[in-house]
């Protein structure tokens, strides 16, 4: 990983003067933006509404099963998984991580868990800076 990420500057360098893959990621990106908008229209929101509800629900319902499997097969594939009660506890564990590692700075997606856990407070009060992304959306 480390030997990645020593080269990424070199490496994001070369793709963004790759003519060819720039022609690539524009043509994509308009012919996404014109296919999305056609597919909205075909769009039934009020019975995918329905039906998300109704996924998240049984979703909810069995929550612990979920959490298990996700446990296990996380920590199986080397991940550890940690648990939080509440946002300031979830805070605190996401700190603890960046201080183990002597973390500067963070890139993350936007969300509402970040918010709830006021986790760019936390960090900049940890002398860490928190750059905000889209990438998610």
């Amino acid at each position: 990983m480390q030997v990645q990420t020593m080269q990424f500057k070199a490496r994001a360098g070369a793709k963004l003067a790759n003519e060819r893959l720039q022609q690539k990621l524009t043509k994509l990106s308009t012919k996404f933006v014109s296919a999305r908008a056609s597919a909205v229209l075909d769009i039934d929101f009020e019975a995918m509404r329905a039906a998300l509800k109704e996924r998240r629900n049984r979703a909810l319902d069995n929550l612990d099963v979920w959490l298990e499997t996700f446990e296990r097969e996380a920590t199986r594939r080397g991940a550890t998984v940690l648990y939080a009660e509440t946002t300031q506890e979830a805070a605190r564990l996401v700190a603890e991580i960046a201080r183990q590692h002597d973390v500067q700075k963070v890139i993350k997606t936007k969300s509402m868990v970040s918010e709830e856990m006021q986790l760019n407070r936390v960090l900049g009060e940890m002398g860490v800076q928190s750059i905000e992304t889209d990438l998610g959306e």
